[in-house]
């Protein structure tokens, strides 16, 4: 028998329940309808089979042969049902968590505070995919993603985490005396590009006016890299200030221009998630996060 051809699963249920009570009032009571509807339901069923199914006796019915064997294949299939949904819901009152983000974020931010997290919620499950590829929540298992941008997400909640727009930076040993006025001064040194956002340095120098493409002394690399490649002095790079604020503060970078996109009126780091009702532990993890960013602004000031 194919799917197509399965009866109606309302014709089924209304079938199980007369078959467990005998009786067509008895079932219609549990099932919430009239005596008249389960009626209705078991005879359309018995057409659907060619089968008789029951047969009504002074004070409720009584199963035929093919009833008492579909009652009991029935009763058997629907149980199972009931005690794997009841068992899913149970186990996964609350689910792991699942958060998507980029190598760079992760790795120079997220990772090293999550042990705060977990300290304060052991009996959160949490798993963090760092890739660079833009995962879609509507199609993914992800609970929340944390991407830099301006909000704007179709179809989807956002929240700012922390304002941050991009710099140009490089390290002080790789800068010796030289002089940087303007960002055609760049072409003197070799250039850091993050594979992951590898179109924002060179479209900042062209609204500068400085040609990428006269420039061949680059390096490509993974975002994760990007600020140890930075720290070692192999070049001079584009990255959000909030990966590198400790580094700026403490001299192991020099901020040599802003690098401000006149399209990213809000740029920062923001939240982003499905719409509909919020899981209690995305909401904590979503609190902490906001906690986290209020107090390191609050030292900063």
């Amino acid at each position: 028998m194919e799917w197509s051809e399965l009866p109606p699963l309302s014709a089924l249920r209304a079938f199980e329940a007369v078959g467990r009570h005998l009786n067509l009032s008895s079932a219609g009571r549990e099932l919430n309808v009239t005596h008249s509807a389960v009626s209705q339901q078991v005879k359309r069923l018995e057409e659907q089979l060619g089968h008789s199914l029951i047969v009504r006796e002074k004070g409720g019915v009584a199963l035929t042969s093919m009833g008492r064997q579909l009652a009991a294949i029935l009763t058997e299939g629907l149980g199972q049902i009931k005690d794997g949904l009841a068992e899913i819901l149970t186990v996964d009152d609350d689910p792991p968590l699942y958060v998507t983000t980029t190598p760079s974020f992760a790795a120079h931010w997220l990772i090293p505070r999550l042990v705060e997290f977990k300290q304060a919620n052991p009996d959160v499950e949490l798993f963090v995919d760092a890739d660079n590829r833009l995962t879609d929540l509507a199609k993914s298992e992800y609970d929340l993603a944390i991407r830099y941008g301006d909000g704007n997400w179709p179809g989807f909640r956002s929240e700012q985490l922390m304002n941050t727009g991009t710099v140009v930076v490089a390290a002080p040993e790789l800068l010796g005396n030289r002089e940087f006025i303007e960002p055609k001064d760049l072409m003197k040194l070799p250039w850091i590009e993050d594979l992951s956002a590898e179109e924002e340095f060179p479209n900042w120098l062209r609204r500068n006016d400085v040609d990428p493409g006269k420039h061949k002394n680059r390096i490509h690399i993974s975002g994760a890299m990007l600020r140890s490649a930075l720290l070692a002095g192999q070049g001079v790079g584009l990255t959000t200030r909030a990966m590198i604020q400790e580094d700026i503060e403490n001299g192991r970078l020099i901020v040599l221009f802003d690098a401000e996109r006149p399209d990213f009126a809000k740029a920062g780091y923001f939240l982003v998630w499905r719409k509909g009702t919020m899981r209690p532990t995305l909401q904590k993890f979503k609190d902490w996060l906001h906690n986290l960013t209020a107090e390191q602004a609050v030292e900063q000031n």
